[in-house]
């Protein structure tokens, strides 16, 4: 029952913070840099109890919680400047569901070996992938100039219409540079958690508040405070709301952090990737449902966009099912 009320707190956790950050990114495009910052910061704190141990008995050798801080800062930074290149979210929660792609990729690299209906599965999802582009794409265009537009006004609305495409791309090549930096982050894990296990479990705590310890001056990076500022100002404008959504979110997220380390322990890594991908694709239903609703178009996804997102999870959750591990040795 145990592990129940943990892929639960991990499929609702994942379900609400990505609520929040979808709320959030609403109000200012691309505060996904200062929703992170404070994630950080909860994060430490969570862990700061067992900081001591950590630091005076680590584990691991420092080096590799460095690669890892960086891993992990590239993976987040690129997520959220797909988000601020225009991205839609429901797409960008699609692309963030190649996990499983790049588990192949990487796996193939490091040696590890893969049934055919696993690889089968691997193109079910790309192919759902490249189908949700391709519908979002065609959802934006036919948004085009008609007849009536006058040349001049026909040309700025033409180049609003390219630059949004352009954004989009642009958005879609970083969410999955993203996914692939986490994919890889992942697979070093794995093999550096099982060369330095501890009887304790310390590992995956001290590499969690290592990570997110170290990767605190990297937000100065591209003049991170100076824009998490201009961010705070424009939120602080909708406090109630704000506070609300940065609550959900940094708390949630706490949580899939938590649900997920545990479900590790207890040997339920299937499980685990389970239920994030139900939650991602429950993510994409509620993600459209919203902008439908609330949105300034009303405009409702095409069917080819479902089509691919059934695609995703259907392709995500055979190959989590149908392989006794992610990877077979």
């Amino acid at each position: 029952w145990s592990v129940g009320i943990l892929a639960t707190g991990l499929f609702l956790g994942y379900i609400l913070s990505s609520a929040g950050l979808q709320k959030l990114n609403s109000l200012r495009p691309g505060c996904g840099q200062l929703v992170t910052l404070l994630q950080y910061l909860a994060t430490i704190g969570e862990k700061s109890p067992h900081a001591r141990t950590y630091i005076y008995s680590p584990v691991l050798p420092i080096r590799w919680h460095a690669l890892f801080v960086v891993l992990m800062f590239l993976s987040v930074q690129m997520a959220n400047a797909s988000l601020g290149a225009g991205l839609p979210f429901a797409l960008f929660l699609v692309i963030k569901n190649t996990n499983l792609v790049f588990s192949l990729l990487f796996g193939l690299i490091f040696g590890r070996s893969f049934t055919t209906s696993q690889i089968m599965n691997i193109v079910v999802i790309t192919t759902g992938i490249v189908v949700c582009v391709v519908a979002q794409n065609q959802t934006d265009g036919d948004s085009g100039v008609t007849d009536t537009i006058e040349p001049k006004e026909s040309v700025t609305v033409l180049g609003e219409n390219a630059t949004v495409k352009n954004g989009i791309v642009l958005g879609a090549a970083l969410a999955t540079a993203s996914t692939a930096c986490m994919a890889l982050l992942g697979a070093i894990q794995e093999t550096i958690f099982a060369r330095y296990k501890d009887e304790a479990g310390q590992e995956s705590g001290e590499s969690l508040f290592f990570t997110h310890l170290l990767g605190l001056p990297l937000f100065y990076v591209g003049g991170g405070f100076s824009s998490m500022r201009e961010d705070v100002s424009v939120l602080l404008r909708t406090p109630i709301i704000t506070c609300g959504m940065l609550s959900l979110n940094i708390l949630a997220t706490l949580v899939v952090k938590h649900s997920f380390v545990e479900l590790l322990e207890e040997g339920q890594s299937l499980t685990a990737t389970l239920a994030i991908t139900v939650a991602r694709m429950t993510g994409v239903v509620f993600s459209q449902v919203m902008a439908t609703v609330f949105g300034n178009d009303g405009e409702s996804p095409s069917l080819y966009f479902w089509l691919g997102g059934a695609l995703v999870a259907s392709g995500s959750m055979s190959y989590a099912n149908l392989g006794k591990l992610l990877f077979r040795r």
